[in-house]
């Protein structure tokens, strides 16, 4: 089966898989989109190694959880990451997020992070549409795809560095 990626979909197959997500089971459409947009002219001169950009993507996750209420969560939270660290980064990962999450949590919820590759986990591979509809809102003022799905974003925020 062809992983979904969202540069190489034509706009009707991204459609027709929003359309039928939303006729899907009812805890399937039960999702919202939070995203930090970021310009990439003022981040990468920030990664000057491998150290840097791990540590970019860890604030950066935290700053997109940081835009979610978990006040009203009531049961496990499983935390699904496109697994693109090797195994010393995905636990330094883990425990800047688990540190972080810990205090927006109930005591009685856990917090169980997954680091899977996209190709095995559809809801990464939406997660990819849905990022390609947003990146070419603002890098080449498309909004085809990201119409069809805006509805769903509860928080759209445009990233800065903090210095």
């Amino acid at each position: 089966m062809q992983e979904l990626k969202g540069n190489n979909i034509r706009l009707a197959v991204k459609k027709y898989f929003y359309n039928h997500l939303l006729e899907a089971k009812p805890e399937a459409q039960q999702f919202e989109i939070y995203s930090a947009v970021i310009d990439k002219t003022k981040v990468l001169p920030l990664i000057k190694d491998s150290q840097n950009k791990h540590r970019l993507y860890n604030t950066i996750a935290k700053d997109v959880l940081d835009l979610i209420d978990f006040s009203e969560v009531n049961e496990p939270v499983i935390l699904y990451i496109d697994r693109c660290k090797g195994s010393k980064e995905q636990r330094i990962f883990d425990k800047y997020i688990t540190d972080h999450l810990g205090v927006k949590l109930q005591f009685n919820i856990s917090l169980d992070i997954q680091h899977k590759i996209s190709h095995d986990l559809s809801g990464l591979q939406a997660v990819d549409l849905f990022c390609y509809g947003i990146i070419r809102k603002y890098s080449d003022n498309d909004t085809s795809w990201y119409d069809c799905f805006s509805k769903k974003i509860v928080k759209e925020i445009l990233w800065e560095p903090k210095f």
